[in-house]
């Protein structure tokens, strides 16, 4: 559950935040982009744990790579918009 939670959270936590309060509301392929590419660090970071024979990385749980990559896509599509003037 520990695993699995290190990937779904930072997948669902921006999305779900944008549904709640819309100032962090995302565009869709944003959202997905997000979702996705959270998804995808933190998996990659948690085979790289495993691989290295339970120790992560830069010693972080593969909760924290992929919560900055959910926030970084938030800040690309809040930037991207800005830029748009929308």
């Amino acid at each position: 559950w520990h695993d699995f939670g290190s990937i779904a959270t930072p997948a669902l936590l921006a999305p779900t935040m944008g549904a709640l309060f819309p100032r962090v509301r995302m565009r869709p392929r944003f959202a997905f982009g997000s979702m996705l590419g959270s998804a995808v660090v933190g998996g990659a970071w948690l085979i790289a744990g495993k691989l290295a024979g339970g120790s992560y990385p830069l010693g972080l749980e593969p909760i924290y790579p992929g919560l900055f990559m959910s926030i970084t896509i938030v800040a690309m599509d809040r930037l991207t918009r800005a830029r748009a003037g929308r």
